[in-house]
């Protein structure tokens, strides 16, 4: 799939959809500062789950916090028609999961970022590659 080139001035609604756990969600924090300082008038919606979401409560880089939490099949198509009725223009895959990809897919958002894991590659619009140190695994 053709790259689209992200023009920071056509892009209103963004939504970021932050990792499972929370050391990954804390980490978080400085992308997310970076993305408002990069769209500082877009509405940032975070999507995460019910034990994460206190952590974008009343901050200054985050609009509004969407609490979507399971993997059923009801609770992935009600994301979908919820990330679809927002009319969102990009969303910023933090997780790595395939289902995080195939929602934004398949609710039409029209620029997907995300890792190239999880064999999600083909529903993103822009796939970054995984850093090569990725799965290392050395002690220290």
């Amino acid at each position: 799939m053709g790259k689209r080139k992200l023009q920071p001035d056509q892009i209103n609604r963004i939504v970021v959809r932050a990792p499972n756990w929370l050391g990954d969600v804390v980490m978080s924090v400085p992308a997310l500062r970076e993305l408002r300082s990069v769209f500082p008038d877009s509405h940032i919606t975070v999507a995460t789950r019910t034990g994460s979401a206190d952590v974008f409560m009343d901050t200054e880089f985050v609009d509004d916090v969407l609490v979507q939490d399971g993997s059923a099949l009801r609770s992935v198509s009600q994301q979908i028609r919820e990330w679809r009725q927002r009319k969102f223009d990009l969303a910023l895959l933090l997780q790595n999961a395939f289902q995080s990809a195939a929602v934004a897919f398949l609710a039409r958002v029209p620029i997907r970022i995300g890792y190239q894991a999880d064999r999600r590659g083909m529903l993103l619009t822009h796939a970054v590659p995984l850093p090569p140190w990725k799965n290392d695994r050395t002690a220290r």
